[in-house]
């Protein structure tokens, strides 16, 4: 959806169910952070989203972490860097 800078990284996010702000909208409601594992993307949670957008009741995020996907590259790599 968009990409985001985070602490000087260019982050790529993928994010909803935040509509409005009146009381009792998804921007009350919890959270949702889906996290991808080493090698993966935010794309892993394509085929859950359109549940998480019908029953989640508040904001749900998923990002490409720092190296993997659209998001930015760090000069030297590895595990440590993380």
């Amino acid at each position: 959806m968009s990409l985001r800078r985070v602490g000087g990284i260019d982050l790529w996010v993928e994010e909803g169910g935040a509509a409005g702000s009146a009381a009792g909208s998804a921007a009350d409601g919890p959270t949702l952070l889906l996290m991808h594992g080493l090698s993966g993307t935010g794309a892993i949670w394509s085929g859950v989203l359109d549940i998480v957008k019908r029953k989640w009741p508040g904001r749900w995020i998923a990002p490409d972490l720092r190296g993997h996907g659209r998001s930015a590259h760090a000069e030297s790599y590895g595990i440590a860097n993380h």
